[in-house]
C-alpha cells in the first residue's frame, strides 16, 4: 500500500510484489513502458488461465456429480474443503516467498533465490512427517464423525494436502520472478488433468476416493510443469551458506499471512464440513451441489482484480483508497448480476451440474448466492490487507472465524441455519476488513 511520503506502492497488491514509484516514473521516461505492458499482459494471461481453471472446476463438479450419488458427491466436496483448511500454512509461505523473490529478481541474485527454494523445500519436511502421522491416526475417527462409509477419502485427501504443500513454494517463486506464462500453463495443466483423472478413476469404480486421488495427481503434474523454469543452485555457483539472507527475511510476513489465510479458509469452507457432519448423506450432497455455483464466483472475481488493479495503480499511484473503492464497487455490481441470474436460472444450473433435478439444491442455490456475497466482497480488502501484512486484520479475522465455528457447532441442525451462520460471518468479515483498510493507513499497521 501507500507508505509514508509515498515512496512506494504495491503494484501487485494481491501478490505482495513491490515497485518503487521513483523507478516507475524513471521507467516511463526511459522507454520502459513496454516492460509494464508485458507485466499487464502476463497478468492478463494468468487471469485467463485462472478463469479457465474456474470453468474446469465447474466441469469437474458436473462430471463427478453425474457419476456419483449425492452422498458420494458430498464426501468429495467436504474433503476438498478440509484439504484447503489443512494446507493454509503452505499458502502463507507462498506470500512470504513472493515478497522475498520479487525483491531479488535481478540475474545477479538468482543464487539467493535458488537457495531460498531449496531451503523452503527442506523446511517443508517439518510439516510432512507430523501431518502424515496425525492424519493417519485420526482417519478412522474422522470418517466416523463425517458419516463416511470408509476411510478411503480421508487418505486421498491427505495426498491432496501433501501435494498442496509443495505447490505454494513453486507458485510463490514464479510470481516473484514474474513468470506468469509458466504459472498459467501449470494452472491450466492442473485444471484439465483434474477433470480427466478424476473422471477416469471414478469410472473404474473408486467413487469419492478416486475423484480425490485425481485431484492429488493433477497437483503433482502441475508441479512437474513448473519445476524446470525455477532457478536451482549449482555447487560451483555458490558455497553452502553463501546465500546472503536470513530465514527471518522469508518469514517476516508469515505470521500475519498465516492468521489471515487460516481465518479466510475457515470462513470459506467450514460450512461444508459442518453440513457433512450434521446432515444425512443425501442432504449433505444437496447442500454441496448448491454451494458449487455460489463459491465459483470467487474464482472469477479474484483473477480479474489481479489484472485490473495494476493498471489502475499506475493511473492513480497516490490514492489507494480510490482504487479500493473502485474494486469494491465493481465486484459488488458483478456479484449482484451473478446472484440475480443464479436465482432465475437455478433449475437449469442444477440440472447442468447433476444431470437431474434436485429440488432441495434448487431452493438452496439463491440463498447460498446471497449468503456468500459479503464474503466475496470481503476478498478485496482482505487481500489488500494481506499484501501489507496488516496486524489488525491478522488479529480480527481469526476471532470472527472462531465465533463462526462456535455458531456452526451450536446451530448446524439444518441447511437454513448453516446458511444463516455463513451470511452473518461473511458480513462481519466484510465490515471488519473494510474498517481495517480504512483506518489502517500507517506503515506499521
Amino acid at each position: 500500500g501507500v507508505r509514508a511520503g509515498s515512496e512506494s506502492f504495491d503494484l501487485w497488491p494481491l501478490t505482495g510484489m513491490k515497485r518503487s514509484s521513483e523507478s516507475i516514473s524513471a521507467g516511463c521516461l526511459d522507454g520502459s513502458k513496454s516492460k509494464a505492458s508485458r507485466l499487464v499482459q502476463g497478468g492478463a494471461l494468468l487471469a485467463l488461465a485462472n478463469v479457465g481453471g474456474a470453468l474446469c472446476n465447474y466441469l469437474f463438479q458436473a462430471v463427478i456429480g453425474r457419476m456419483l450419488t449425492m452422498g458420494q458427491f458430498g464426501i468429495v466436496n467436504s474433503m476438498l474443503s478440509i484439504s484447503l483448511i489443512a494446507s493454509v500454512p503452505a499458502n502463507a509461505i507462498s506470500w512470504s516467498m513472493t515478497r522475498f523473490v520479487s525483491e531479488r529478481a535481478g540475474p545477479e541474485q538468482r543464487p539467493q533465490i535458488a537457495a531460498l527454494i531449496q531451503q523452503a523445500f527442506q523446511r517443508l519436511l517439518i510439516w510432512f512427517v507430523p501431518l502424515c502421522g496425525l492424519w493417519l491416526v485420526l482417519a478412522p475417527r474422522a470418517a466416523e464423525f463425517l458419516n463416511m462409509p470408509s476411510s478411503g477419502p480421508i487418505y486421498a485427501s491427505l495426498a491432496i494436502v501433501l501435494a498442496t504443500l509443495i505447490r505454494p513454494i513453486l507458485q510463490g517463486s514464479l510470481r516473484g520472478l514474474e513468470r506468469f506464462g509458466v504459472m498459467a500453463a501449470a494452472n491450466m495443466t492442473q485444471s484439465f488433468s483434474r477433470v480427466v483423472l478424476g473422471a477416469l478413476l471414478v469410472w473404474v469404480g473408486t467413487e469419492a476416493t478416486g475423484a480425490l486421488t485425481g485431484n492429488a495427481l493433477s497437483l503433482v503434474i502441475a508441479a512437474l510443469v513448473a519445476v524446470p523454469f525455477l532457478p536451482f543452485r549449482r555447487k560451483a555457483e555458490m558455497p553452502l551458506g553463501g546465500h546472503g539472507f536470513q530465514a527471518s527475511e522469508l518469514y517476516a510476513f508469515f505470521g500475519p499471512s498465516l492468521a489471515i489465510m487460516g481465518a479466510l479458509a475457515i470462513l470459506s469452507n467450514a460450512d461444508m464440513v459442518a453440513a457433512k457432519a450434521a446432515l444425512p448423506a443425501a442432504e449433505a450432497g444437496v447442500y454441496s451441489a448448491a454451494s458449487v455455483f455460489a463459491r465459483g464466483s470467487l474464482f472469477f472475481i479474484l483473477p480479474a482484480v489481479s489484472v485490473v488493479f495494476p493498471r489502475l495503480a499506475r493511473q492513480h499511484p497516490g490514492d489507494r483508497r480510490v482504487l479500493e473503492l473502485w474494486m469494491l464497487a465493481g465486484v459488488a455490481g458483478f456479484q449482484v448480476v451473478i446472484n440475480i441470474c443464479g436465482t432465475f436460472l437455478a433449475p437449469l444450473l442444477i440440472r447442468l451440474l447433476l444431470g437431474r433435478t434436485e429440488s432441495g439444491a434448487i431452493d438452496l442455490l439463491p440463498r447460498f448466492l446471497w449468503s456468500m456475497t459479503p464474503m466475496t466482497l470481503a476478498m478485496i480488502p482482505i487481500h489488500f490487507g494481506m499484501a501489507r501484512a496488516s496486524r489488525r486484520l491478522a488479529w480480527g479475522l481469526p476471532v470472527i472465524a472462531v465465533a463462526y465455528i462456535a455458531a456452526l457447532v451450536r446451530f448446524h441442525v439444518e441447511p437454513a441455519w448453516i446458511l444463516n451462520c455463513l451470511a452473518l460471518a461473511s458480513l462481519c468479515a466484510l465490515l471488519y476488513s473494510v474498517a481495517t483498510c480504512t483506518l489502517g493507513r500507517r506503515p506499521d499497521v
